[in-house]
Order: structure tokens, then C-alpha cells, then sequence
């Protein structure tokens, strides 16, 4: 794994305060209301996240059909306006010759019979242009509710940007609070997965084997710094768990938090399952960024 543990070490790292155990009742509550209130907070980006996409798809669709219909009442408008010319232009025509020439009998009724024709087709088309207008009602229906759609997309983006500042200075606020009441001891982990059935345990990191799909699990409690992909080696979840000190997965793994988020040790944050290399996965601790002996964190679990 040293090419994995040369580009792990690239990485861009942050910093979070660990939770001590004897901080005292008061200190301990404090910090878990104050994560209560962070997952709230998540859970209203989420909703609100979904609730713009929503009416972003609804407002997409009413673009649609407003475009739609206005090229075909464009199109339609340009026919009969045509059509009404012509009628225009050979009813001049008819009156011109009715006008300039003599003509018998049979050929007077017959211009008549044709001027009357081309008059009636005329009002028809007069009409039906008329009618348009009913369908210019429809279209400027569409166009106010479009609007009103943009207006609530822009009213939730708003929501959005707010709620994840709220967020932002709710999450730093946990971070001073918690490193002002950080133990000096040791940071005790635990291995990512349960049910593995083999860890082999290097000069530096871990590499754990399992069978089937097995749910991922934080090593300890913290701030997950940084979730992404690194080519054929998998997705990479670095924790942050204050002190300097983070954990490192690499592997098959499918990631169920995003960065920023707080997690507590063995809260479920993926899965693994099949990669390249078959079922194993990586993991590693670094202090100060260089990478740690895995086995002077893990406790009972080396």
C-alpha cells in the first residue's frame, strides 16, 4: 500500500477537538445538544435541498411547455395572417376587374358568387385569429406560475445559503468548545469494520479482510474532513478526531456522510463491499499528518 499511503499524505486536513470521557455531566451534555442541534440542522438542508430540486424540476417542465406553446401559436398566427392577406389581395383584384371591365351578366353573378366566398373565408380566418387570443390567456397563465416558481427557487436557495452558515458557525462553535475540554490522554479507536476476517497489521496502516458487504463503522468520534475518490484504490473517508489526529479508510467503500459532518465512534457511516483487489479495505492513523502506527490507537482491538 505505499502508493495509497504516498497519496493519502496529500491530502488537506483540518481540525476538531475530541470528547473526553471524565469532562464531567454539565461539559458532556452541553456538546451532545449542541450535536443534536447540528443534525437537525442537517436534516433541514436536506429537506430544503430536496424541496429546490422539486421546484426546480416544476419549473423546468413550465418553461417547456410555455416554449412550446408559444411557437406553435407563432407558427399558427403567421398562417392565418397569410391566409388573410391573400384573401385581402385577390378580393382587391376582383374589384379592380369588376370595375374596369364590361361584363355580361353570368360573369357579374359569377365574380359576386366568388367575392362573397373569398369575404365569408375571410371573417372565418378573422376569427380564428381572434382566438388566439384565448390561447395567449393560457400562455400568460404559464408565464405568472413559471415566475412564481422562480421566485420560490430563488427563496429556497436563500434558505439554503443561511442554513449552512448556521450550520458552519454551529459546527466551529463544537470545535472551540470541545478542544477547550479535550483530555491529554491517549485517542483510543476502533477498527472500521465488526465482522472482518482478517486484519493484517503493517509497519503503518491496517488492511482488513471480510466477506460479503459489511457496514462501516467511525473509528471515533469527530468531523469527517474529507470524502472522495482515489482512482482504482476506492473512496477515501478521512475523521478528524482533534489532537492531530485522524483516521484514514481507503477501499470498496460506499460513504453515507458527507464532509463537515459530526459522527460519533461506531456510528454506522457506509458500507463495503467487492473491489479490484477483492474484499479488503485500508486503514491507517495519522498525527500531524504522518502516518502512526495503527496498533498504539487501537486498545483491546491489536
Amino acid at each position: 500500500m505505499a502508493v495509497t499511503v504516498f497519496l493519502i499524505s496529500s491530502m488537506a486536513i483540518g481540525v476538531f477537538g475530541k470528547i473526553g470521557q471524565a469532562h464531567g455531566e454539565p461539559f458532556n451534555k452541553r456538546l451532545s445538544k449542541m450535536r443534536r442541534e447540528i443534525r437537525h440542522l442537517e436534516s433541514k438542508l436536506g429537506k430544503t435541498q430536496d424541496r429546490r430540486g422539486a421546484t426546480k424540476a416544476t419549473r423546468k417542465k413550465l418553461e417547456e411547455e410555455e416554449r412550446t406553446l408559444r411557437g406553435e401559436l407563432n407558427a399558427k398566427r403567421e398562417v392565418l395572417e397569410k391566409d388573410r392577406d391573400e384573401i385581402e389581395q385577390m378580393l382587391a383584384v376582383l374589384a379592380v376587374h369588376s370595375l374596369g371591365e364590361s361584363s355580361d351578366l353570368s360573369d357579374m353573378l359569377a365574380k359576386e358568387v366568388t367575392i362573397e366566398k373569398l369575404r365569408s373565408k375571410r371573417e372565418g380566418v378573422i376569427k380564428r385569429i381572434s382566438k388566439i387570443r384565448e390561447f395567449k390567456k393560457t400562455l400568460s397563465n404559464l408565464s405568472d406560475r413559471r415566475l412564481k416558481f422562480i421566485e420560490i427557487e430563488s427563496e429556497l436557495t436563500s434558505l439554503l445559503s443561511q442554513l449552512k452558515q448556521r450550520k458552519k458557525i454551529k459546527s466551529d462553535q463544537y470545535m472551540k468548545i470541545s478542544q477547550k475540554g479535550m483530555r491529554r490522554g491517549k485517542i483510543i479507536l476502533d477498527l472500521p469494520l465488526q465482522k472482518h476476517t482478517k486484519a493484517i497489521y503493517g509497519k503503518k496502516g491496517v488492511t482488513l479482510k471480510y466477506r460479503g458487504n459489511q457496514k462501516l463503522y467511525a473509528t471515533g468520534s469527530g468531523k469527517i474532513d474529507f470524502v472522495g475518490t482515489l482512482g482504482k484504490y476506492g473512496t477515501v473517508v478521512m475523521i478528524d478526531h482533534g489532537n492531530d489526529t485522524r483516521s484514514v479508510l481507503l477501499g470498496p467503500l460506499e460513504a453515507k456522510v458527507e464532509k463537515g459532518w459530526l459522527v460519533e465512534k461506531g456510528e454506522e457511516i457506509g458500507s463495503v463491499g467487492p473491489g479490484p483487489s477483492g474484499r479488503e479495505m485500508y486503514f491507517e492513523v495519522r498525527l500531524k499528518n504522518k502516518i502512526q502506527r495503527a496498533s498504539r490507537f487501537m486498545g483491546d482491538a491489536s
